[in-house]
């Protein structure tokens, strides 16, 4: 019995974790939901691309954002993220709450099994997936919903790729493009080029494990899902200098002062 607990414990924890995520909704009666973007967003957008796809309409433009706004290359919008399909069926913010309590659960579950795979013990697997997981960015960034599923998806790439390198067969390759796929679809703009580029040097670093015939493969899978939803970062390359948001930076936003690179090397600080 011991040893069952024990293997069973870092998901305990898992879980416990995911729980925690929502628990001000159980027992404070508070909503752990972001007040900005998700009002503006999601639950405008995609219970509307659902409400009009059961309709037998694919939503092409969102009527009720800025006297209507293109979907396409729009940068917060992920209406076919694995994640989005609980706007189908359920409201904005309970669709939120089930999402970050699922979303962190399978990020820790993910993290967990790559770092096994790494060789480490279960012990260290799991003080890995939580530090990784449960950190102050990504756990603030959890809670918006073109960002939920980035690390998530991008450690599903990274498993699918390390057991391709284990064992190159045609259905891993296909597990390989569909996992690159499923992190294009699922994420926003920044978490795309943040995680293409974060992609780009792991497989430039793993380049001795495979043959030049295997990366042709490898990069083939991956380059359709790319190709296909092309379409959507030329188009937010042609809206986005248009929009009003482009005129302001991250600084604007909020008071406090430039910071340049050369003052953070010296150790200044400015307030």
């Amino acid at each position: 019995m011991f040893p069952r607990l024990k293997a069973a414990l870092p998901h305990l924890i898992f879980l416990a974790i995911a729980f925690w995520t929502v628990h001000p909704w159980f027992f404070e009666g508070l909503i752990p939901v972001e007040a900005g973007d998700e009002a503006g967003h999601t639950f405008i957008e995609n219970p509307l691309f659902f409400r009009a796809l059961s309709a037998g309409h694919y939503l092409l433009i969102n009527l009720f954002n800025a006297f209507g706004t293109p979907l396409i290359g729009e940068a917060v919008f992920v209406p076919w993220a694995p994640h989005s399909i609980t706007y189908a069926f359920l409201p904005g913010w309970p669709g939120m709450i089930v999402n970050k309590a699922i979303i962190i659960f399978l990020t820790l579950e993910a993290l967990f099994a790559y770092s096994k795979r790494l060789g480490l013990s279960a012990a260290y697997a799991t003080f890995v997936a939580v530090i990784t997981a449960v950190n102050p960015a990504f756990y603030y960034f959890m809670n918006n919903h073109p960002h939920q599923g980035s690390l998530l998806y991008f450690t599903l790439v990274l498993l699918c790729f390390e057991r391709l390198v284990e064992s190159f067969t045609a259905r891993r390759l296909l597990l390989l493009s569909l996992s690159y796929l499923t992190l294009l679809v699922g994420v926003g703009i920044n978490p795309a080029v943040n995680s293409n580029l974060f992609l780009l040097g792991y497989l430039v670093i793993s380049l001795p494990r495979l043959t030049f015939a295997r990366w042709r493969s490898v990069l083939l899978a991956m380059a359709a899902p790319f190709l296909l939803f092309l379409p959507h970062y030329i188009s937010f390359a042609h809206w986005a200098p248009l929009s009003g948001r482009s005129q302001h930076s991250l600084f604007d936003l909020a008071n406090v002062d430039r910071v340049d690179f050369g003052s953070l090397l010296d150790g200044i600080v400015i307030m």
